[in-house]
């Protein structure tokens, strides 16, 4: 991308498509048959919806999962001068509703099958309100010309995106083309220029109301010449693994231990070795060589488990605020617990204060949308304050301790990061997740474990004492404790923790 005049989106778009024209930039699996779309015919029709809506300065949501309609709206409101708002579809009517007075929304583009959550918004009158399956209605007959000279301005917000709401709270984040275009560009960076050719295709498993499966999965892989896949159902993800036989994915640890899991049932189901080659062949494809995780925290057990399959599994991190991507391990510079190097200036800088880990550079958002009292709150000057904690090492490898907001402060003074003590527990195959909290026993302060078993594991391997064998584990990583981090209680939980879209805890919800 050394060519680009500016760093925007529609100039972005439009510096891949000469290299690869005829290409196939997107394919899609309709019940099994697949469709490609080539870089002429969608952005044909990307400038036929940008034209249609051109320069009106429009909020407009995006209601739905991954689809051709749904990126044709995102790249052709972009382009026109309008400002793109994905919203979670798994949230009930009235909290998307909330999102969208928030972010100011004149127009809506929804998937029919959420047409009961739209229907309730209708009846408002506040909302131009179309269904993305009929978007092809939408744009005949337009007249495109009035789009070809237009090009937005590189600090236009492009994406209103709202943070998941692990604390209860989602802030809706202003980023800018430039935002967008340079955090692509320094991904690539991070992963290396050479890893993927043209030709090479990623699966977009990931939901495009996060900020991660924006970047890595739809604007990362124009960089390379790589084809989009996109699923018939997200939720049946393996099976587009096999049709569309991805060079790599993008994904967070909720789905890198699903398709573990999968493997392992599949395994035991025909009795042979989770890593044979007919495995790999029959369930992933052949060509899976790269899983890319950012999101939460990653095992380092499932990293393990990866690499016997001949998958290299790297971990980032990211937030949001910084469209999202920050570090990423790469296939040649990687260390274990860490969460890789810090993209390159102009892009990123990272420092670190009184234990917080902030952010400056062109990745970083403008702000919060209509939001004064964030904004004061989370930058200081030109620098973002993540609030997650965490220490660079002499080798410029980032490592996150957990999250400013979770410190637990005892009453004698000390502080606790819960997250250091779930990472020792999350680490054993037994458990499938934990949360860690300060409680009142007899006006005595503790510290207790909240841990969601993997029930199937435990049946597996014939463990029928779970309490007594998660009590070994809470021993063992006591003996590595000072004495005020040690937890002194266990609740087993029957079901697991009510999770944000990408596996994160909603700790909020158990304060």
């Amino acid at each position: 991308m050394e060519n680009l005049k500016k760093s925007t989106i529609k100039e972005y778009l439009y510096n891949a498509a000469p290299k690869y024209n005829k290409d196939p930039i997107i394919k899609i699996n309709l019940n099994n048959t697949i469709i490609s779309k080539t870089y002429d015919a969608f952005i044909n029709d990307v400038e036929l919806f940008g034209s249609k809506i051109f320069c009106n300065k429009k909020h407009i949501a995006l209601i739905g999962p991954v689809s051709y309609e749904w990126l044709v709206v995102f790249f052709g409101g972009m382009n026109s001068g309008n400002v793109i708002v994905p919203i979670d579809f798994n949230l009930s009517s009235e909290i998307i509703e909330e999102l969208l007075i928030k972010a100011d929304i004149n127009m809506i583009f929804y998937d029919k099958q959420f047409k009961s959550k739209i229907e309730k918004l209708k009846e408002k009158n506040r909302y131009s309100i179309y269904e993305l399956n009929n978007l092809n209605d939408f744009i005949k007959g337009i007249n495109k010309k009035s789009l070809t000279s237009f090009e937005p301005e590189e600090d236009d917000t492009a994406i209103i995106a709202f943070t998941s709401g692990t604390t209860g709270f989602n802030k809706a984040v202003m980023l800018t083309h430039k935002n967008l275009v340079h955090n692509a560009i320094c991904s690539v960076l991070l992963i290396g220029k050479d890893k993927f050719q043209p030709g090479d295709i990623t699966v977009c498993i990931l939901p495009l109301y996060h900020m991660l499966g924006i970047t890595t999965t739809v604007l990362v892989p124009l960089l390379y010449g790589v084809t989009i896949g996109l699923p018939n159902n997200s939720i049946d993800f393996i099976s587009n693994l096999k049709i569309f036989k991805p060079a790599y994915i993008v994904g967070v640890p909720m789905i890198a231990e699903g398709i573990l899991k999968y493997l392992k049932a599949i395994s035991k189901k025909y009795n042979y070795e989770i890593a044979e080659e007919k495995i790999i062949r029959n369930i992933l494809g052949e060509n899976l060589k790269l899983f890319i995780s950012g999101g939460a925290h990653i095992e380092e057990r499932i990293i393990i488990e990866y690499e016997k399959l001949g998958i290299t599994l790297l971990n980032g991190y990211g937030i949001t605020e910084c469209s999202p991507v920050v570090s990423c391990n790469n296939i040649e510079k990687r260390k274990k617990d860490s969460v890789g190097v810090i993209a390159p200036k102009p892009f990123c800088e990272a420092k670190i204060h009184k234990g917080e880990i902030y952010i400056r550079g062109s990745i970083v958002c403008k702000g919060y949308y209509k939001d004064e009292e964030s904004n004061n709150i989370n930058f200081d000057g030109e620098w973002f304050k993540t609030g997650d904690l965490g220490y660079i090492d002499n080798e410029g490898f980032l490592y996150i301790t957990g999250r400013k907001k979770n410190i637990i402060i005892l009453k004698d003074g000390n502080n606790i990061s819960p997250e250091q003590i779930e990472k020792m527990i999350n680490e054993h195959y037994i458990v499938s997740n934990s949360l860690i909290k300060a409680e009142k026993l007899k006006n005595i302060e503790l510290i207790k474990a909240y841990i969601y078993p993997d029930y199937n594991y435990a049946e597996e391997k014939g463990i029928k004492d779970i309490k007594m064998e998660l009590s070994k584990i809470i021993n063992e990583i006591n003996s590595k404790l000072p004495n005020y981090m040690k937890v002194r209680e266990i609740e087993i939980l029957e079901e697991n923790f009510e999770l944000t879209g990408i596996g994160k805890i909603k700790r909020y919800m158990y304060l």
